[in-house]
């Protein structure tokens, strides 16, 4: 049942990497070093935040979670908005690299931040379920790359567009879902 358990987190939580995926590779051009760099970084993210919330949760979650909303919505509409702004611009000048998908990671695992305060309390493992989630963020975070280089070479033209609004929409429900508990 605990396996069970951690398999439904980890899914939850990588919605918002799953998503991510898609919007930064729809103008990778069928890019496997985007690929794989989302599904690391993502997988990666996913992973450690929950441990971090777990070692943090005695003294510091109280803090970290009144504004963790706040920042992802912040990171994930600022990344939007630049994305919408630089649709017309070169190829060229728009790609994702390492920074901006390093920010869409922390952005994204904010959440599993506050997952890991309660991992404990739910008589989890937490080294088997920081892992599991972030095996599970990668395998779907691949996933979700490819569907984005399929989107992106068939509808190039507004993919930016898509994608900025999909952030955007991202930082938005994060902010309402927080604001709304």
């Amino acid at each position: 049942m605990n396996i069970l358990k951690i398999i439904l987190i980890g899914y939850g939580l990588s919605a918002d990497a799953f998503a991510a995926s898609i919007v930064a590779s729809l103008e990778s051009n069928r890019s496997v070093k985007i690929a794989f760099m989302c599904s690391a970084i993502f997988g990666v993210f996913q992973g450690i935040m929950p441990f971090l919330g777990y070692l943090l949760s005695m003294n510091f979650s109280k803090y970290v979670s009144a504004v963790d909303h706040f920042i992802a919505f912040f990171l994930l509409t600022i990344i939007g908005i630049n994305m919408i702004k630089e649709r017309d611009k070169k190829e060229d000048n728009t790609k994702y690299d390492f920074k901006t998908i390093f920010i869409l990671g922390i952005a994204t695992s904010i959440d599993a931040f506050a997952v890991g305060t309660t991992i404990g309390v739910m008589g989890l493992p937490v080294l088997l379920s920081c892992i599991m989630i972030a095996i599970i963020t990668f395998l779907l975070c691949l996933i979700a790359s490819f569907i984005g280089n399929f989107i992106g070479i068939h509808h190039a033209s507004s993919s930016k567009l898509i994608g900025g609004i999909i952030l955007i929409i991202i930082g938005i429900h994060t902010l309402i879902e927080h604001l709304m508990l």
